[in-house]
């Protein structure tokens, strides 16, 4: 494990262990700005704006990060039903590709 981390450091990348999942990311996702784990509150993002809802999570400037890349038109979508025990970093996964 320590090679695959210190390996993952050189490239630039960083290796994160979510609900028994191994993930590979560039260190420079602002996803993992956000905690990958505990919950949020599914009414809390409800009725508003898949933007709106990342600012939510991110803050303003990390919120504006997180929609870099996504479509006006998806941005523009109020969300729909938000899946209940989803982390900050899982809600925004599931806002910025299945909403």
């Amino acid at each position: 494990m320590n090679a695959l981390e210190r390996l993952s450091k050189r490239l630039g990348m960083v290796l994160t262990h979510e609900k028994g999942d191994w993930w590979l990311s560039t260190s420079k996702n602002p996803l993992l700005k956000l905690p990958g784990d505990g919950q949020v509150l599914p009414a809390a993002f409800r009725g508003v704006t898949v933007k709106e809802a990342l600012h939510r999570l991110g803050g303003r400037d990390l919120g504006s990060r997180l929609c870099t890349g996504i479509s006006e038109e998806q941005l523009g979508r109020m969300t729909a039903s938000i899946p209940e025990q989803m982390s900050p970093r899982a809600l925004a996964q599931y806002l910025r590709g299945a909403n």
